[in-house]
């Protein structure tokens, strides 16, 4: 599944000095706006256009729980197109169900 950078909320990470220069954060988009309803299986593999030219590959769709409460699908960079220098973001995708 690809997904246009600009489709997705950023939120950044402020939890701490470093995080926050380096642009960590979550990159989060609304199940209902990939037609996934809330019975529908989330992709394995989502694919998003960082910047132009600068396609990565988040996998994963691991369930993620506020308290007790599902709230969707989380998502990490495959280590193939991450870049392992320490200037680059930490972004974690997710897929909010509500």
């Amino acid at each position: 599944m690809f997904v246009a950078y600009e489709s997705c909320t950023f939120i950044p990470d402020t939890s701490s000095r470093e995080s926050n220069e380096r642009g960590d954060g979550d990159l989060v988009i609304d199940a209902t706006w990939l037609g996934l309803n809330s019975g529908a299986a989330p992709p394995t593999v989502i694919t998003v256009e960082r910047a132009p030219g600068v396609i990565v590959r988040f996998d994963g769709g691991g369930q993620v729980y506020h308290g007790d409460e599902f709230i969707g699908w989380s998502y990490w960079e495959e280590d193939d197109t991450f870049d392992f220098t320490f200037d680059v973001p930490y972004v974690n995708f997710k897929i909010l169900a509500k």
